[in-house]
């Protein structure tokens, strides 16, 4: 059997290839690995040199890399085809390309190789799959919120407060979209996230205190509790006329062993009757949304929202 002649040098080829993710080989007629230059990752020439495909690949991947260089050999009809491979568990993508070559005789001497790792390409991909995919989800989710707020804000009767209010939830979740996204969506900081609920409300230059730990808690569980506290944010500054008062306004966070505990505290001077706060969503809507539990009392001109954050709901948690 006549070998292939090479057209350059050996050490030409291993220098120009030098760098690339481009490997160079040849198998003779049986198709049996005779060279090879520039190995590509995970592989060496002791790994191929003087085997088989059907020796080195599992089943599958050596039948569809036999089937086609066989055809190659049969019709001498260059090919190119994509090959997905396995060693020590890693997997890695490859373009091969795949001639005739011939002998100084003119005798079909065996195949002419050219493998491209096409492996950060495919994974690439993925990624970029996977990632409209999960924008596809929560554009989805985020119009099914505008969509329930828009329901509840018409249960109110009154045009003006119902456009008035829709434009506050709306403005409050895209508070907690600008904070959750500047943490690239795996989370989001408590202490921050509260604080861009209220601060609309505040007087300015004011900064309301909140005590306790700053605890990272999940996408989710943020869009509901950034409502909750902008309910009772937008509800202070309406019965007060006015800005709120950072001095008559707590926050404090509490952890619990089975979560947190989050605590807005106030100094009111409107009827308890007719504070005018959103009990279905302070009491039904975000507790049922992160699983926890809720209470409000309004006793002696003091305002108290507490809500149980269950642990599910805390990205050290929900990571696990």
């Amino acid at each position: 059997m006549n070998s292939a002649e090479p057209k350059i040098s050996a050490s030409q080829l291993m220098r120009a290839l030098q760098g690339t993710d481009i490997c160079v080989f040849f198998q003779d007629c049986d198709l049996v690995y005779q060279w090879i230059e520039n190995p590509l990752a995970g592989w060496s020439e002791a790994d191929l040199i003087g085997f088989s495909d059907r020796q080195i690949f599992e089943p599958k991947v050596a039948d569809h890399l036999v089937g086609t260089k066989q055809d190659v050999l049969a019709s001498g009809k260059n090919q190119k085809i994509e090959v997905e491979a396995s060693k020590d568990g890693v997997v890695s993508w490859f373009d091969l390309y795949l001639e005739c070559e011939h002998g100084t005789d003119g005798q079909l001497a065996g195949l002419l190789c050219f493998a491209v790792d096409i492996t950060e390409k495919k994974r690439r991909e993925h990624n970029m799959r996977e990632l409209l995919m999960e924008v596809s989800h929560r554009s989805r989710n985020m119009l099914s919120m505008v969509q329930s707020l828009a329901n509840h804000s018409l249960k109110s009767g009154d045009n003006d407060h119902l456009l008035e209010r829709f434009n506050d939830r709306l403005q409050s979740l895209a508070s907690t979209l600008t904070v959750v996204t500047a943490a690239d969506w795996d989370g989001a900081s408590l202490h921050k996230l509260i604080r861009a609920q209220v601060l609309p409300f505040v007087e300015r230059d004011s900064v309301i205190d909140i005590t306790g730990p700053d605890i990272d808690i999940t996408p989710n569980a943020a869009i509901h509790i950034g409502l909750a506290f902008e309910e009772l944010a937008a509800n202070s500054a309406l019965h007060r006329q006015a800005p709120i008062i950072a001095s008559e306004v707590g926050i404090a966070i509490n952890e619990t062993g089975d979560g947190i505990l989050a605590r807005w505290h106030e100094k009111t001077d409107y009827d308890a009757k007719g504070d005018g706060l959103d009990a279905l969503t302070l009491k039904k809507i975000v507790p049922a949304a992160i699983g926890g539990s809720s209470q409000i009392d309004h006793i002696d001109g003091k305002l108290t929202y507490k809500l149980h954050v269950p642990a599910i709901n805390l990205r050290e948690y929900a990571d696990n």
